[in-house]
């Protein structure tokens, strides 16, 4: 083979029409799971997580439909009359367990998706796409799935089943806290008519629910995820011989995009300047505050509303770290 022949020879680009796009399975797959695997070629996993929807709606569905009946019997026995009847009990455990069956369902088909274009980019020896933009929407959606898109499959999935214990540790919580409404409406401690008294309970149970340790675990989570995603890709961006981020040329766009990602995890807008040290600071430090208070809450050291006045104070420092990173950038593009 002459060298002119060697050099001619390249891999295929993304942007070929007959390659499969790891972004249009994505798309397919938050649409309807199941399309997206079969979109990127693997029929067996399509048809696999089809039948999980399938299960999870049809339980989903006479769950709701016994309910709906329940609630309909008992306004119908008050305009009879009847001032004793009483809201049915909610099945909170078969509930929990269709929502979480949905739940991995739709996360499931977007990882796995995912996972079957990356190889299938690589078995026909195409160009990775790992566009940032695209892998940070990958992980705040699915945390995981914006490693597995930029080539840590490993420590994706790692990420993916955390997730999905977070979410089941969220079942509880909500449980709890509905038991604790539906009793105060029971007893008669809950009234309508006290608007004051509804608006500080929402207060406090949103509190409470915010600073929960399940929340509070997959916010961190979704954190490190879409961090990682950054830190991981941004040595492949700065080793990109095309066009495909001109994006970033432009200071406008990527101080939108700074402030875009800072908004979704803190710190990412320094992350995507290299600044990895400030990146990294900002996401430890926001994480520990997130935890002391919601330790010091769940303990009892102070009440709901001290902590919604630290989340205040968190949310602000939050602020002062979004918009540093597009004004930093922008100060050093000043400067050159």
């Amino acid at each position: 083979m002459s060298q002119r022949e060697k050099t001619t020879i390249s891999p295929k680009l993304h942007e070929d029409t007959k390659s499969i796009s790891t972004h249009r399975a994505f798309v397919y797959s938050i649409i309807m799971p199941g399309w997206g695997e079969w979109y990127a070629g693997s029929r067996m996993r399509s048809f696999f997580t089809g039948i999980m929807l399938l299960v999870s709606l049809v339980l989903f569905t006479f769950i709701m439909f016994d309910l709906t009946v329940a609630i309909t019997d008992m306004i119908m026995d008050i305009i009879d009359g009847d001032m004793n009847a009483k809201m049915p009990a909610i099945p909170f455990n078969y509930l929990g367990l269709s929502i979480a069956g949905l739940c991995f369902t739709w996360l499931w088909g977007i990882i796995s998706s995912i996972d079957i274009a990356v190889k299938k980019q690589k078995q026909d020896n195409e160009l990775p796409e790992n566009n940032p933009i695209w892998g940070v929407v990958f992980s705040w959606v699915c945390p995981g799935s914006g490693h597995v898109y930029s080539g840590y499959p490993l420590f994706g999935y790692i990420l993916f089943t955390g997730y999905l214990m977070g979410i089941l540790l969220l079942f509880p919580v909500y449980k709890h806290l509905g038991n604790e409404i539906f009793e105060m409406m029971y007893n008669g401690t809950l009234s309508a008519t006290n608007r004051f008294e509804i608006i500080s309970l929402f207060r406090e149970y949103t509190t409470r629910l915010h600073f929960s340790f399940a929340p509070l675990f997959l916010k961190i989570l979704k954190y490190v995820a879409i961090a990682g995603t950054i830190d991981s890709l941004n040595e492949i961006i700065a080793k990109r011989a095309d066009n495909s981020f001109e994006w970033m040329k432009n200071p406008w766009i990527r101080g939108l995009v700074h402030l875009l990602f800072g908004w979704l995890c803190p710190g990412a807008g320094q992350l995507l300047e290299k600044r990895n040290i400030s990146g990294w600071g900002i996401i430890v430090i926001n994480a520990a505050c997130l935890l002391i208070v919601g330790f010091l809450l769940t303990s009892g050291s102070i009440t709901p509303s001290t902590a919604y006045k630290y989340n205040i104070l968190i949310s602000g420092l939050q602020w002062i770290a979004i918009i540093e990173a597009p004004a930093y950038m922008m100060f050093k593009l000043k400067k050159v």
